[in-house]
């Protein structure tokens, strides 16, 4: 695994993980040993590996509709009614 890992540290008691397209984000308590959250993220690799390509999957449907809503601040939907 490839990717920037972003540590913050605050008063909480679990450790969790937020997935960015270009950075994972662990958010563990003060006292965690750094090499803990790395040993953490290590373990979650299958899961981050399978979320971060549904992640990669939607941006990539968000950069094909780019071009054809870059003109327009509003979407227009047509109805048959």
């Amino acid at each position: 695994m490839n990717i920037n890992v972003r540590i913050i540290r605050s008063n909480r008691k679990t450790l969790s993980i937020e997935l960015k397209p270009d950075e994972i984000i662990a958010r563990a308590p003060m006292r965690m040993n750094e090499k803990e959250i790395y040993k953490f993220i290590e373990s979650k690799k299958d899961w981050i590996d399978k979320h971060l390509a549904k992640l990669n999957e939607r941006q990539k449907i968000i950069d094909d509709l780019k071009p054809y809503t870059q003109h327009s601040d509003k979407l227009q939907f047509v109805t048959d009614n």
